[in-house]
């Protein structure tokens, strides 16, 4: 048995000298790293237990500008064989996507070269920054042989990481997650065609733009041949509006999608009409992975023609069929209406383009295990009131995404909702007492709010009514989203966007047990510099610990984590933001290693108090 510290010491400073206690106290902050690395200015003892916890999952992006080899250079110091997952990420891609995201049609991108101006150099060359690339994967050869590697890629696009990838084997036969975010050939990759000759003529457009995601993969492959490492694939690339792309051949589909192993565990596709022809959705869907647990699929017929929305629906009802264990199923098809006849024992999280009550009602009583839906447009009968009251009989669903007018009736009979998502016109819409048919709704901890058809101004000023805590009394997050921009002048400066943060902050003054915060207000730049923000003496929630701030038309996105100083006689003396890495909000899960939702809340809700529901970095 370990020897404890003499017992004249306080106890308290008995319990936390003890390796043993300490490293599980420790492991209890691991999910928020700001506290871990506070925790490594207390003592030798605190530090050497805290580094450990740190490091073993490591998130570097790639940037623009520069690349923090310090990362990896550290690793010799805290030692490499304790990372468990490391995460690649470009940088320049998750801002842009996670400030408009592909959930819609189109996605204008800049270049990933610092001299994107310049196209004329020599077909081999290569981005010299990629030499940087090179040196952090070379850092990471020495990390354990357990180690899990996750990929997120899109400016920097396959073709140039592929240059790199081929020249580290180690790296190759870890990776365990790709998400592919409109991962598209770069003048980089091909110099002589210029971008804007291609988008006024369409016969030029670029080579097949899978084939070099096809020949990456073939290297993955093949370097973790027997190993089955390769658990999830995500590859999202909407129609990128400042150029054109060849739609991708039958051939070349087929080649690439062959390539997936059959235990793949995650899979998501999400292309326009304009890059894959029906003949490779049909390929695709013919599919069969054998430990299927989360489908992903959005493309949508090239034309409304009813022949075709048939064979699109029919080709998913086979696909579906054959993977009945999916626990996570998420289908945006345009306006096409499935049958959803098929049961999936195993399913928790439901996301439909469009469907009816009908349908949806039928489903939702097959699958009692449900805890999230998520429904775009839903077709209501007549009979709306008495068909609302069926639904008092789904308990397990706490997680809504729907129609305001369907969620208002579902929070006035006293749905268990924890999470509450829709979208509104005007606040006035979601905050009236029509809409509400109630006084509170103590059960609701996450509210996503997306305004389409109201100004800034207007919202500001109500939020002291719309989220007072005497109408959502246990609020710990909250999503905000305004996208009516009444002037481009109005936050144009980054002191105008502090201006304006400030005035949310005032207005969410009685939201007391509100924890995070996620803004999205256009048409807003960043905020400035942690120092000159915080001179502005920001008037923070009671509760804040995390803030969230996109600035969606410029493609920024930036998160903050609230800390605090404290007097000697144990008063908080006051409360500020530091900004903090945002790829938190594409965060891997520890332990399935898949890739979260970017629209995933920072807190857990589904526990009491809600806890982190992963890691933050610092």
């Amino acid at each position: 048995m370990e020897q404890l510290p003499p017992a004249a010491h306080p106890s308290a400073t008995r319990v936390l000298a003890t390796p043993a206690i300490l490293k599980r106290v420790l492991e209890l902050l691991c999910r928020d790293r700001a506290d871990l690395w506070a925790c490594c200015r207390v003592s030798t003892l605190w530090r050497d237990m805290a580094h450990p916890l740190i490091v073993q999952r490591l998130d570097v992006p790639f940037r623009a500008g520069d690349i923090p080899l310090h990362w990896f250079k550290a690793l010799d110091r805290y030692h490499p064989n304790r990372v468990r997952t490391l995460r690649l990420y470009d940088n320049d891609i998750q801002t842009i996507y996670l400030g408009a995201g592909p959930t819609g049609d189109s996605l204008e991108l800049r270049s990933w070269r610092a001299d994107a101006e310049k196209t004329e150099f020599a077909e081999d060359q290569v981005d010299p920054r990629l030499k940087e690339v090179n040196d952090t994967l070379t850092c990471i050869t020495n990390a354990d042989a357990t180690t899990k590697i996750e990929l997120l890629f899109g400016i920097m696009s396959s073709r140039q990481l592929g240059k790199v990838l081929v020249h580290h084997p180690v790296v190759l036969r870890n990776i365990s997650s790709i998400f592919v975010v409109c991962d598209f050939v770069r003048d980089v990759d091909h110099p002589n065609v210029r971008f804007e000759r291609v988008a006024r003529q369409n016969e030029e457009g670029f080579p097949v733009w899978l084939e070099d995601l096809t020949t990456l993969l073939q290297e993955i492959c093949v370097a973790q041949r027997g190993r089955r490492r390769l658990k999830e694939v995500r590859i999202e690339t909407p129609a990128i509006v400042n150029i054109t792309i060849k739609p991708a051949e039958l051939d070349d589909v087929k080649t690439l999608f062959a390539l997936l192993p059959d235990f793949l565990e995650v899979f998501s596709l999400h292309a326009s009409e304009r890059q894959i022809k029906p003949a490779g959705i049909k390929a695709v869907l013919a599919l069969q992975f054998s430990k299927l647990r989360s489908f992903t699929f959005r493309w949508k017929w090239p034309e409304a023609a009813e022949a075709g929305v048939m064979a699109l629906s029919a080709w998913l009802d086979d696909f579906l069929v054959r993977h009945p264990q999916i626990e996570a199923l998420h289908i945006e098809t345009g306006d096409e209406i499935l049958d959803l006849k098929q049961t999936f024992p195993h399913l928790m999280s439901l996301t439909l383009s469009k469907t009816t009550a009908h349908t949806l009602g039928s489903f939702l009583r097959r699958h009692p295990g449900l805890k999230s839906v998520h429904v775009q447009k839903l077709e209501t009968p007549a009979d709306f009131d008495a068909w609302m009251t069926e639904w008092k009989s789904l308990p397990n669903i706490t997680s809504w995404r729907i129609h305001h007018r369907i969620l208002s009736k579902l929070l006035s009979y006293g749905a268990p909702i924890n999470m509450a998502s829709t979208r509104v016109r005007r606040l006035g819409e979601w905050t009236s007492p029509a809409a509400y048919m109630g006084p509170a709704f103590p059960t609701v901890t996450f509210l996503a709010l997306n305004i389409d058809g109201e100004g800034l101004s207007s919202v500001l000023v109500q939020l002291g009514s719309a989220f007072h805590c005497a109408r959502y009394p246990n609020l710990c997050e909250l999503h905000l989203t305004v996208k009516v921009a009444e002037s481009f002048s109005e936050v144009w400066r980054p002191e105008d966007a502090a201006e304006c943060l400030q005035k949310v902050f005032l207005g969410l003054e009685s939201a007391i047990k509100l924890r995070a915060l996620s803004l999205n207000l256009w048409p807003s730049r960043a905020l400035p510099k942690d120092s000159r923000l915080n001179e502005m003496a920001l008037s923070l929630p009671p509760a804040l610990e995390y803030l969230e701030w996109r600035a969606s038309r410029w493609g920024e996105t930036d998160t903050y984590r609230v800390l605090k100083e404290e007097w000697r006689n144990g008063r908080w003396n006051r409360r500020f933001l530091r900004h903090t890495s945002r790829s938190h909000i594409s965060a891997v899960s520890g332990e399935s290693t898949v890739w979260l939702d970017p629209a995933r809340p920072v807190l857990d809700h589904t526990c009491n108090p809600p806890i982190l529901s992963h890691f933050i970095p610092t």
